[in-house]
């Protein structure tokens, strides 16, 4: 008898197609994507919309919004007084290098005498430009804080009528006597700047009327 014949199991193995991944189309030379840009203005619209509002303020709140803006007060009035002693600190330094150049330059070299005269035209037009530039900064704070006297007039106002007590309005309606010391709080810096101001340009006019003599 022949030996049985054994017949092979079927092969159950599925093929997988497999499909090479995709090689990106080249970005190279391609501009950047680039975000929208979103105002600073309009994002703030938005946190400002999506904060949900409470309950009606209650006195606390409102003295918390009074101190606030008395904060906010008190740094505009810093920043005037860190801007005018700035504009003073160099204002020194400059009147006392003229000064000394003014002095010695009959006694300087002839090397150093054409430096000492171009000196003697750029100290005049450089504390010139200081005094303007600190003085447009002094009124920008003013500005700001003509605004906020307004506010802690009308923060006053409210609390005033929530404590059923007349309080003395230090903001924008001062009355009395107190009405004129609003414009007078303010005169000294600018008085001082505007001083500084106009020394500076006779010493700049009187050094070009002598240099027009000159000729």
């Amino acid at each position: 008898m022949g030996k049985p014949t054994r017949t092979a199991p079927a092969s159950t193995t599925t093929a997988v197609s497999v499909t090479p991944p995709t090689t990106p189309a080249s970005t190279e030379g391609a501009a950047p994507a680039v975000p929208p840009t979103i105002h600073p203005a309009h994002e703030l619209d938005k946190r400002i919309a999506a904060v949900k509002p409470g309950a009606e303020p209650t006195v606390a709140d409102w003295v918390l919004l009074a101190s606030f803006n008395d904060s906010l007060l008190e740094k505009e009035f810093k920043l005037q007084n860190d801007r005018v002693s700035w504009m003073m600190t160099s204002q020194s330094i400059l009147f006392a290098a003229f000064c000394l150049i003014l002095l010695a330059r009959k006694d300087l070299p002839e090397s150093v005498a054409t430096t000492a005269t171009i000196l003697l035209y750029a100290i005049p037009g450089l504390s010139l430009a200081i005094v303007v530039a600190a003085l447009l900064g002094v009124g920008a704070a003013q500005a700001v804080i003509w605004h906020l006297e307004r506010e802690r007039s009308f923060y006053q106002g409210v609390l005033a009528k929530l404590y059923h007590q007349p309080l003395t309005d230090v903001g924008c309606r001062r009355e009395g006597g107190l009405k004129v010391t609003r414009k007078l709080g303010f005169i000294p810096m600018f008085t001082v700047i505007a001083i500084l101001a106009l020394i500076w340009v006779v010493i700049l006019g009187s050094r070009v009327v002598v240099s027009i003599q000159g000729f």
